[in-house]
């Protein structure tokens, strides 16, 4: 199990109930997704100049230590995932999707929200619900990167 709670995310083995793992950050933890069955996890924070806020690590190793970093000076609310991509949403207004497959991040799908997008969801493997602090929902098409309502 997995948790994240200020700046802090800890792991967890059930089996024991043992803390497995534990990171600090120099920022809040604004949201956490487990990918690729498990063994990748995503984590939303706040990035600046020097940190991204898209921090990757993968649970196979054992350092609990971030094994990339993206979207630096970004502010990241909410994410979601799909087999090929992880969504995030963000407070510049947009979703950002990042390609598991190409390992970089993509355009942002269009149209953007007038706020910071504050969730996410994936309805179908091609479809993505965001919700965003201007109060309005957008439904994309990932696979044509529009707008379906």
């Amino acid at each position: 199990m997995i948790a994240a709670s200020t700046n802090t995310i800890v792991m967890w083995d059930l089996g024991s109930f043992a803390k497995v793992g534990e990171y600090k950050g120099a920022n809040e933890f604004k949201c956490i997704e487990l990918v690729q069955g498990g063994d990748m996890l995503f984590a939303g924070t706040k990035g600046t100049s020097t940190t991204g806020a898209l921090l990757i690590f993968d649970l196979r190793k054992s350092a609990m230590q971030p094994i990339d970093e993206k979207e630096k000076n970004g502010d990241i609310f909410s994410i979601t995932s799909t087999p090929d991509f992880v969504f995030t949403g963000n407070r510049n207004h947009s979703v950002n999707p990042f390609s598991l497959k190409q390992w970089t991040t993509m355009p942002p799908l269009q149209a953007p929200h007038f706020d910071a997008v504050s969730s996410l969801t994936v309805l179908k493997s091609d479809v993505l619900v965001s919700g965003g602090k201007d109060k309005n929902l957008r439904v994309y098409n990932t696979l044509l990167n529009n707008v379906i309502y």
